[in-house]
């Protein structure tokens, strides 16, 4: 056991030891002063036969010397303790060593008994009795000494009960407090074990995506901080499971995107060289056409390398919407009256926002692209912008097919197309929409996509002018 757990252990183990001795400390001593002051009132019983032996002892014998031997014996009979205090308080027999030996008080009625520390560990003992068993009289009717008695134990005379019972109440205590020690180790032990079988999951599912394999999951239960951050590491790694996808599947787009201009340049090329084809304008535009296209994927994959490490240069001013979307759409006429789409525009005059002109009119082309390309023959494209809270909200429609509901979020990714097969027929390179988020965030705003009735749609938001 080392480590988190050992630590873990020993403080949980360290609080539950000192405790528990604390109170058992406490208590101990509690009880043994308790105990030490004990008061004990004359037993009634058998107490006017006790006075009767001894007071015929002395009528016998008119002297009270072997007084200590009948008190023993009177005591032993009886099964008290008997200790025979004169006028004056001074002590003339006990039944006991133990009693022969204690410090007597006397005041009245009231005995007073104290003995000294023993060797096995008690400390001094206080007695209390109350009320005498009765006097000793000569035969002048004066009184020679008075009797007090105490219940004796087996094992040993009335005084040492008291020590005796704080001996036993300590040995009680410490016993159960070793018991309370011991079981509280075990509960540290096991708590521990509770605490670190959580953070030995984390430790676990980090060392295998150490190892790569960013399928690893904890899947941690409860509502505490362990279980907090156990959700976190899941959604963690998730992210990391869809940017190593995301990487892969980037590295074989760039590929694609790279190789079909390059091929088809190759192919004008080499057929020219062998005079398949003429070098008439025709085929120098086909070869100029896919080194276009290859510009123009370099100029948006350093777009999006300006924009990752916060480069791109904006000059941010107030620009009106509606013109911006206008000149977007004269680009896409041809486009447009190929594919017979309608085109409407609800931009109020007011729709003023803050932005970079150059970059507005990449974001506007890029979406007005994507709205056309994917829009159905006959179809409809849109385009509006409103009000929202301090910014101008701006949505581009398209009508045709929706976006599955998973894919929302993905169009936003680099080379993300929704035909797999990738196709020039079907869409650019996969870059567009990636550079509008990246552009809208640059300046302030967010971006989005939706299904809407009978087409797909994009919203933009950006501050207002």
């Amino acid at each position: 056991m080392t480590g988190l757990r050992l630590r873990l252990f020993l403080v949980i183990a360290m609080v539950s030891v000192v405790t528990l001795a604390a109170v058992g400390a406490f208590s101990s001593r509690a009880t043994t002063e308790l105990l030490q002051n004990l008061d004990v009132s004359s037993p009634p019983i058998a107490g006017e036969a006790i006075r009767s032996e001894l007071q015929t002892y002395y009528a016998s014998s008119h002297s009270l010397e072997g007084l200590s031997r009948e008190l023993q014996s009177v005591g032993s009979e009886h099964r008290v303790g008997l200790v025979a205090i004169s006028k004056a308080g001074a002590l003339l027999g006990a039944s006991s060593p133990a009693l022969a030996r204690a410090r007597i008080t006397r005041q009245g009625d009231e005995l007073q008994l104290a003995s000294d520390a023993d060797g096995a560990g008690a400390a001094e003992t206080r007695l209390i009795i109350r009320g005498a068993v009765g006097d000793i009289r000569n035969k002048a009717g004066a009184i020679v000494a008075t009797v007090f008695a105490l219940p004796q134990s087996e094992r040993g005379a009335a005084s040492q009960l008291p020590a005796l019972a704080a001996r036993r109440a300590r040995n009680s205590i410490w016993t159960a407090t070793a018991i309370g020690i011991f079981a509280a180790l075990c509960a540290a032990l096991v708590l521990s074990s509770q605490i670190l079988r959580p953070i030995r999951a984390l430790q676990a599912a980090a060392g295998r995506m150490e190892a790569g394999d960013f399928g690893a999951r904890v899947n941690l239960h409860g509502n505490d901080e362990i279980a907090a951050l156990g959700h976190s590491f899941d959604s963690m790694a998730a992210n990391l499971a869809r940017l190593e996808r995301l990487r892969i599947n980037l590295v074989s787009d760039i590929a694609h995107e790279l190789r079909s201009p390059l091929t088809n340049i190759r192919a004008h090329i080499e057929a020219l060289q062998d005079g398949r084809i003429a070098p008439d304008a025709a085929s120098l535009e086909s070869i100029a056409e896919e080194s276009r296209l290859l510009e123009r994927l370099i100029s948006d994959l350093q777009d999006l390398s300006l924009a990752d490490a916060g480069a791109l240069r904006l000059n941010p001013i107030a620009l009106q919407v509606g013109p911006v979307l206008t000149a977007a759409f004269d680009a896409f006429r041809p486009t447009l009256e190929r594919k017979a789409l309608t085109v409407s525009r609800n931009i109020p005059e007011d729709a003023v926002i803050i932005a970079d002109p150059h970059r507005l009119s990449q974001i506007v082309h890029n979406l007005v692209a994507n709205a056309v390309n994917f829009a159905d023959e006959g179809g409809r494209v849109n385009a509006s912008a409103t009000r929202v809270d301090g910014s101008i909200e701006t949505v581009v429609f398209n009508s045709g097919a929706h976006v599955d509901d998973g894919e929302l979020v993905d169009v936003f990714e680099r080379f993300h197309r929704v035909d797999r097969s990738r196709a020039r027929s079907t869409g650019g390179a996969g870059l567009g929409l990636a550079i509008v988020k990246q552009l809208v965030e640059a300046q302030g705003g967010r971006v989005w996509a939706c299904n809407a009735t009978a087409g797909f749609e994009v919203h933009f938001t950006l501050p207002a002018g």
